[in-house]
């Protein structure tokens, strides 16, 4: 965890992971929280999280965790993606 550089955190509404995000990022770390007090590296903490844990952060970022996990399948579904509809995201201290 970087607590020495400035951060936030961001999620997309409807999602329960916030992204930790800092004003200069740090390269390597991919860093998120489900209470924005426990911070997780993703290459490091991704098995240390609880069962539940792990089954909400692959349902949500299904690409990463496809990387670790070889029980997660991730396929790309073009149909109900569209792709000129940004994502509302939620910021927050």
């Amino acid at each position: 965890m970087q607590s020495d550089l400035k951060r936030h955190f961001c999620r997309e509404k409807g999602k329960r992971i916030w992204k930790v995000v800092y004003e200069t990022p740090p390269i390597g770390p991919w860093e998120f929280s489900f209470d924005k007090k426990t911070i997780y590296n993703f290459w490091t903490d991704y098995w240390d999280l609880t069962d539940e844990q792990r089954k909400i952060f692959d349902e949500e970022f299904p690409v990463m965790a496809a990387l670790k996990n070889p029980d997660v399948v991730y396929e790309e579904d073009d149909e109900d993606e569209d792709e000129d509809v940004e994502p509302e995201y939620e910021y927050s201290d």
